[in-house]
C-alpha cells in the first residue's frame, strides 16, 4: 500500500499523489491538472480508479491519452500525458511511390465495423493497455455518437472477398484525430490503411493527426515530436472546431490518387456556358446526385450488400449526406473521357454542317445573280 499525499501545484490546483504518480478524480478541473503536470515535469502516467465514460472523454478532450492496466482485484485507469507527442502535419506526409498499385485490390471505409476493429486490435496485440472496462467505454460512446465533444471512429480495409483485413480505432476532438491502435491480416494492408487515413483526414479539414508515442515508422511518415506544453496549446486551439468523419466506401487506390470529392464541397468549373462538352468536374457532380452509383456509395446502415459484415449502429451510420464524395474507378474515368470525346465530336460535326450550309448558300446566291434563267429552269426540271 502507498499512502496518498496532497500538494498544491504552482497554478494553484490541489493535487493528489499516489507515490510518484498524480492521482486524478472526476471532480477535478482536468485542464488545470494537465497544466500542473506540465509545470512540475511530472511522470507521463497519471492514475485513477474511475472508468466513468464522461470522465474518460474529458481526459481525451484535455490532451490525455487514456489507457488501462490490470491489477490484483481489478483494473486501474492510466491517463498519459506524453513528454513529447508524435504529431503528423499533413503537409509533411511522406508516401511510398508504389503504394497505389498495391492499393487497388482493397476498399476503405469509415465507421462501418468499429467493434470488429477493436476485436482485431486485441487479437493482434493482446489486451496490453486496452482492457475490457476501457473497451466497453469506447464501444458505448461510439454507439451513442459521442460524448462531451469526443467521438470514436474506425478506419477499415476490405479485400475483394469482403473480409476485414486491416483497421484502426481512434477518437476525434475538434479537428484533431488521435490514433489508438490498429491491426492487419494481409501484407501491406496496414500501410495502405495508414496512408488512406492521412489523406482522408487532410481533405476532410483536420488540422493534424495525433499518433501518440513517437516511433520510427511514424517519423518515416513525416511525424514530428511536439513537447507536452505545445501539444496542450494545439489541443486547445482546435478542440472546438467542427469536423465530420463521414465517407462512403471507396477503392483505396482512388483515395490515394485523390479521385474523390470531400462532402459539402461545391465543384468548380471554368468551362463557358456555351461549351458543348461538359467538364469532368460537372460530370462528377451529376454522378453524386445519382442513386445508381453502386461502387461509390454505401447505404446508411453501413452495408453495401447482403454479403457485407454486420456493423455497429454508432457514429457516422445514421444518415448519408446528400453531398457525398465520389471515387472514380478506372472504368468510370474511361467512360467519362469517351463521353467527353463524343460530345466534342458532335459539336465539331455540327459546326462543320453550319459552315457547309453557309458556303452552299453563298454559292447559290452568286450563281443566281450571274445566270438567273438557266438556274430557274434547272430547278423546275429537277422537281
Amino acid at each position: 500500500p502507498v499512502r496518498m499525499e496532497v500538494s498544491v501545484a504552482p497554478n494553484g490546483i490541489r493535487l493528489l499523489w499516489w507515490g510518484k504518480l498524480v492521482f486524478i478524480t472526476p471532480d477535478q478541473h482536468l485542464g488545470k491538472v494537465a497544466d500542473a503536470v506540465t509545470l512540475l515535469k511530472a511522470d507521463e502516467f497519471c492514475l485513477s480508479n474511475s472508468f466513468d465514460p464522461g470522465f474518460i472523454c474529458d481526459l481525451f478532450k484535455n490532451g490525455f491519452l487514456v489507457m488501462a492496466e490490470s491489477v490484483k482485484g481489478g483494473y486501474v485507469l492510466l491517463p498519459k500525458l506524453h513528454e513529447k507527442r508524435s504529431v503528423l502535419y499533413f503537409k509533411d506526409v511522406q508516401r511510398p511511390n508504389k503504394l497505389g498499385k498495391k492499393a487497388s485490390r482493397w476498399d476503405v471505409t469509415i465507421d462501418t465495423a468499429f467493434a470488429k476493429c477493436v476485436d482485431g486490435c486485441v487479437k493482434q496485440h493482446g489486451h496490453n493497455w486496452l482492457h475490457p472496462p476501457l473497451i466497453e467505454v469506447f464501444k458505448a460512446v461510439h454507439r451513442r455518437g459521442g460524448l462531451n465533444g469526443v467521438t470514436f471512429h474506425s478506419f477499415e480495409v476490405w479485400n475483394p472477398d469482403n473480409e476485414l483485413v486491416a483497421g484502426e480505432i481512434g477518437y476525434k476532438v475538434g479537428s484533431i484525430y488521435t490514433a489508438l491502435s490498429g491491426f492487419r491480416t494481409e501484407d501491406s494492408s496496414g500501410t495502405v490503411q495508414i496512408h488512406c487515413t492521412a489523406l482522408m483526414l487532410e481533405r476532410l479539414g483536420f488540422a493534424c493527426w495525433d499518433l501518440g508515442m513517437h516511433l520510427d515508422y511514424k517519423a518515416a511518415m513525416g511525424a514530428v515530436e511536439v513537447p507536452r506544453g505545445e501539444f496542450l496549446k494545439l489541443v486547445r486551439a482546435h478542440r472546438d472546431t467542427k469536423t465530420e468523419l463521414k465517407l462512403p466506401r471507396m477503392n483505396a487506390r482512388d483515395v490515394l490518387q485523390g479521385n474523390w470529392i470531400p462532402p459539402n464541397t461545391t465543384p468548380k468549373t471554368t468551362a463557358p456556358a456555351q461549351q458543348a462538352a461538359p467538364t469532368t468536374t460537372t460530370i462528377i457532380t451529376m454522378t453524386t446526385a445519382s442513386s445508381s452509383s453502386s461502387s461509390s456509395t454505401i447505404p446508411a446502415n453501413g452495408r453495401e450488400s447482403e454479403k457485407e459484415p454486420m456493423v455497429d449502429n454508432g457514429a457516422g451510420d445514421a444518415t448519408t449526406s446528400t453531398a457525398t464524395p465520389v471515387a472514380l474507378s478506372k472504368n468510370q474515368r474511361k467512360k467519362l473521357e469517351k463521353q467527353k470525346r463524343r460530345e466534342e465530336g458532335k459539336a465539331e460535326k455540327k459546326q462543320q454542317q453550319k459552315e457547309a450550309k453557309r458556303n452552299a448558300a453563298a454559292v447559290a446566291n452568286s450563281n443566281s445573280k450571274a445566270e438567273p434563267k438557266p438556274m430557274q429552269v434547272d430547278k423546275q426540271a429537277n422537281g
